[in-house]
């Protein structure tokens, strides 16, 4: 029988090899071997006070003559069988064992008994032993190699002070108990090798008491408890695993713990540390960072050692941009031009235009009356009537309205009464009474006019004279109003001219389109005469190609002017282009005019409310005053106030000899009469009666009515309008507008909200806010989702933005909505603009996610199996799990293995697949994925992340025999030798012979092969055959 050992270390068992070394001297290569045996021992480890048989093996390639095979070993290790060597000092650290061998043709093996120490202490101590070969012509030395004496035990009291070594009680169940260790005492144990996770603990131990004990495991001089025994309830062995332990250790330390009152105790026959394993441990090598970050690699890739590699999640979301869907317009904010889609970008080119409101009426209004009759003739000079000295509160423009009734008392067409308005000297309207015979007759003045005026002091005046002293001037009802309008008007002020045309012809003309659609108020004056005291003058009023309002009439001399005048509200779209004119004729002659003033003032850019009333169709009446209504103007202010009515119209009569007049008339007091005597039945002279009240609240009625002199006769009016103006005008404006949107419901990191836009002037203080949905309402100062600032220069774009990153979801109902008020306000008499670019709302949802790989390299596979990956891990942050993948290295796809989940301290296992391991390059990928969008940051704590392999522990494979059958009489026909090698990392396993007797003469009797083989994992080691011939008969 030929049996085939294949034999390794033994770690706890019956010997330990050491890898071979070799040295050449002189040009002799001498390779030293040793083996270290002991019933409980292990690789370069051997138990105190324990005997220990060495081996020491010489090899040589080539023949040496007269050698001495020397081996050092320590002091303190004693001697028991020197195996035929001579032992004796060498130095004060080593002692040394010799051996004559003589001529050695290939190798020399020699044995002796040694017993190791008692260590001073329960840490280890490591001890160097070194070979030597001597002979003739050389010597060879070998390299150190080292043995490590350590295994024991130790008894603690509570406080873990020394009380006794039982070391030798422990170390082999002999039935040589320990003396009794009693509850709250422990026993320190050193094993002869680290510990890990994986490994157990294993006591074999006995409870006589019957009661409640049980052993707890911590690290040493640690109040950390690994694990825990369960309760000891008789004698035998008890296991644990230390699968709760951070990195590795070779000491432990036991506590007894009781829960009965009793005073309690164990005994120990035997602490074993775990058998050793053939697994082999591969780490991590290398790291790819897809998502997500690291910290301490290099931790990773020690085993189990208690230091970390933090793999943690980054924020990798997306940033997502909305712009708005929709506006809604706060207050009396109005849209002028654009769109949403305007504000996708910010190209300083298209907007979304909105225009201002007043919101505070504090502007700058000035009045003066005169209202009694008063009469003159002294000269011809003007003499003052109203006058309005004040200082602007700031330089600006007003509108300046001025009212009054004049009259003469001479019949003589050149003696008549005039009166001007002048601004700080300067006439600017000019009226005569005219052809009116009747010494009853009040013949409307009235004056419009834009002044700018500085932050002087300023006079304003109605005067009033006669052309002769002849004439008496009377004037009653002289009435000044200017108030503060700002730029918000249109004007056509041509300078005076002559026309000839007998057909209108334009003399004023405003064109301009507006941005929005709004009320307008129209005011128009021309001061008008002829050269001819017969020629008729026309001034007509266009709005658009319509006529709004028409003057014809005649003076009694020439060279005296006549004003005409009109005013009307008209609602005029955005967008479109709008037409006023002022158009003149001449029945015959030169028409020559001047004063002539045309505006187009948007009522509510100045005005708090107005209220207005048009009768423009033709009435008559025969009724004598106080005559026919022709309008009426009710309504109720919104609250108290300051209120300027004006009337205008024109008036007519169909009698030479009989008079017309207008009135107006307010709350059912009159405050002024226009009447005229034509003379001529084709005039219609215009008139306008103005009075500022204040304090009104309530209901309000105010009416033009018209009344002939004489009863029977019939008189006519037209264009008989009315209008309330609120006092003061505005000075301050404001604009708000509400932007609306929607986004997404996802989880948000941050929130960042922009607002770029432009002004159409300057100094506009601004507010942006986000609606606050988690308040109900608005940011205010100080919160996020607001923002302020002064505006720079009009027309200028400027960009406001904030990042908000504290409960940016506040800012978005469940829906996703979200909306942003824009609003501005400036104290200042001019209404302006908003023009918005650009306004986005671009939330980044979270995205903490990681992606991380791991590539494990330098795998073996001859002589392994059963690779398996291990992670040692735990999860802080969210409890999302981290998945776990591999690589398939057959399809090129990841595969998901399973996912890490635990917050405290585990590992993770697979096994590998053939698929799964690259067998060329020996490679193991691994990724670590989170890819939920979540919104707490996960960390994996890597402890240790690695492939672990068995290597095979050869047994006996086959044994056989092989017969040869012959006559009764063989000689020996051949012998054989083979010895099975392996690769280089293996050691020698087995030699064996085997021999074949026969006759001198044979024939062939048999020939066998035999292969040796092994489970599917192995590889062919050798084959061989064998072949046993004989002479032929």
């Amino acid at each position: 029988m030929i049996a085939l050992f294949f034999l390794l270390e033994v770690i706890g068992g019956l010997f330990a090899a050491a890898a071979p070394f070799q040295v050449n001297i002189g040009g002799v290569s001498v390779t030293f071997e040793r083996k270290l045996s002991t019933d409980r021992g292990g690789k370069h480890k051997a138990p105190p006070l324990s005997p220990v048989t060495m081996e020491i093996t010489a090899r040589v390639s080539s023949p040496v003559e007269n050698a001495v095979l020397i081996d050092y070993f320590p002091k303190g290790w004693t001697i028991v069988d020197s195996g035929g060597g001579t032992v004796s000092d060498y130095d004060e650290n080593y002692n040394k064992i010799e051996w004559r061998v003589g001529k050695v043709s290939d190798s020399v093996t020699r044995s002796y008994v040694f017993k190791s120490p008692k260590p001073a202490s329960l840490q280890p101590k490591k001890y160097h032993l070194r070979s030597e070969l001597i002979y003739n012509g050389g010597k060879a030395t070998g390299e150190d190699w080292v043995e490590i004496s350590i295994e024991k035990a130790a008894h603690l009291d509570e406080n873990r002070d020394f009380l006794s070594d039982i070391s030798e009680e422990v170390r082999t169940r002999d039935g040589v108990w320990s003396e009794p260790i009693y509850e709250g005492e422990w026993v320190r144990v050193l094993f002869q090798k680290e510990l890990n996770y994986r490994n157990d603990i294993t006591i074999y131990v006995r409870n006589t008491q019957g009661l409640n004990t049980w052993v707890e495991v911590y690290y040493p001089d640690s109040s950390e408890k690994i694990a825990e025994f369960p309760v000891i309830t008789g004698e035998g062995y008890y296991k644990i695993y230390l699968t709760n332990m951070v990195g590795t250790h070779d000491t432990f330390d036991l506590k007894i713990v009781n829960s009965d009152p009793q005073t309690a105790y164990l005994e120990f026959d035997q602490i074993v540390d775990p058998p050793a394993s053939n697994e082999n441990y591969f780490p991590v090598t290398t790291e790819t960072v897809y998502e997500g970050g690291t910290d301490n690699f290099a931790a990773a890739q020690m085993y189990s050692d208690g230091s970390y590699e933090n793999i943690y999640e980054n924020d990798v979301g997306s940033l997502k941009s909305y712009n708005p869907a929709g506006y809604n317009l706060l207050g009396s904010t109005k849209y002028v031009s654009g769109g949403v889609g305007d504000l996708g970008s910010d190209d300083n080119s298209t907007y979304l235009r909105f225009r201002g409101y007043p919101s505070a009426f504090a502007g700058d209004v000035q009045v003066a009356e005169s209202e009694a009759e008063s009469t003159y003739n002294t000269d011809t000079s003007y003499r003052d009537k109203a006058i309005l000295t004040w200082t602007p509160s700031a330089a600006d423009n007003y509108l300046i309205i001025a009212t009054a009734e004049i009259k003469r008392t001479s019949t003589v067409a050149a003696r008549t009464t005039k009166a001007q308005l002048t601004i700080d000297g300067t006439s600017v309207a000019e009226t005569f009474v005219a052809d009116d015979t009747d010494v009853d007759i009040y013949r409307s003045f009235v004056a419009f006019k834009v002044a700018n005026l500085t932050a002087a002091s300023h006079t304003i005046k109605i005067q009033y004279a006669t052309t002769d002293t002849k004439n008496t001037a009377t004037i009653k009802n002289a009435r000044i109003i200017a108030m503060r309008i700002g730029n918000n008007f249109q004007l056509s002020e041509p300078s005076g001219g002559t026309t000839t045309s007998t057909t209108y012809t334009d003399i004023a003309t405003l064109s301009f389109t507006p941005e929005i659609t709004e009320n307008w108020l129209i005011l128009a004056h021309a001061d008008v005469t002829n050269g001819t005291a017969a020629n008729y003058n026309g001034v007509l009023l266009l709005v658009d190609g319509e006529n709004r309002g028409e003057f014809w009439s005649r003076q009694a001399n020439a060279g005296h002017y006549l004003s005409a005048a009109f005013h009307d509200v008209v609602s005029l779209s955005g967008g479109s282009s709008h037409t006023i004119k002022i158009q003149m004729k001449t029945s015959a002659g030169t028409l020559t005019y001047k004063n002539v003033h045309l505006y187009a003032i948007p009522i509510s850019a100045v005005f708090r409310e107005f209220f207005a009333e048009n009768s423009d169709s033709l009435s008559s009446t025969t009724s004598t005053a106080p005559g026919t209504t022709k309008t009426t103007l009710t309504f109720t202010p919104t609250e108290s106030g300051d209120y300027l009515f004006l009337a205008t119209g024109q008036i007519n009569t169909s009698s030479t000899t009989i008079y017309v007049g207008a009135r107006l008339t307010i709350n059912g007091t009159d405050y002024g009469n226009s009447i005229v005597d034509v003379a001529e039945t084709a005039q219609w002279p215009t008139f306008t009666i103005s009075k500022r009240l204040t304090g009104l609240s309530g209901g309000q009625t105010a009416t033009i009515s018209f009344y002939t002199q004489t009863s029977g006769t019939t008189v006519y009016i037209r264009n008989a309008r009315l209008i309330a103006l609120r006092l003061p005008t505005a000075s301050e404006y404001r604009e708000n507008v509400e932007f609306t949107g929607t986004s997404n419901t996802e989880q948000w990191s941050n929130l960042t909200w922009t607002v770029d836009s432009q002004w159409t002037t300057d100094s506009v203080n601004v507010i942006l806010q986000l609606y606050n949905y988690s308040l109900g309402r608005y940011a205010e100062s100080g919160e996020d989702g607001y923002l302020s600032y002064t505006s720079g220069a009009a027309n200028t774009d400027q960009t406001q933005t904030q990042t908000i990153t504290t409960n940016p979801t506040n800012f978005r109902d469940a829906s996703g909505n979200w909306k942003i008020r824009v609003s501005g306000v400036k104290g200042t008499s001019t209404r302006f603009d908003l023009k918005v670019d650009w306004i986005e709302f671009k939330p980044r949802s979270y995205a903490y996610r990681e992606n991380v790989q791991h590539n494990i390299t330098g795998i073996p596979f001859e002589n392994f199996y059963d690779y398996r990956l291990e992670i040692g891990y735990y999860l802080v942050g969210d409890s999302e799990p981290v998945s776990v993948y591999l690589y398939n290295f057959s399809t090129g796809l990841w595969e998901n293995i399973g996912n890490l989940t635990s917050t405290t301290y585990t590992v993770f296992t697979y096994n590998i697949t053939e698929n799964q391991i690259d067998n060329v390059n020996g490679e193991v990928r691994v990724r670590y994925v989170q890819p939920d969008n979540d919104i707490v940051r996960t960390s994996l704590m890597l402890d240790y992340a690695g492939v672990i392999a068995k290597q095979y522990e050869w047994n006996l494979i086959e044994t056989w025999t092989a017969t040869v059958r012959a006559p009764s009489q063989w000689n020996l026909i051949e012998t054989w030798a083979g010895t099975v090698r392996a690769p280089m990392a293996w050691n020698l396993i087995d030699s064996w012979t085997a021999t074949v007797r026969a006759p001198a003469q044979w024939n062939l009797i048999e020939s066998w092969s035999a292969t040796i083989t092994a489970p599917a994992q192995w590889r062919l080691i050798e084959s061989w055959s064998a072949t046993v011939r004989a002479p032929s008969q």
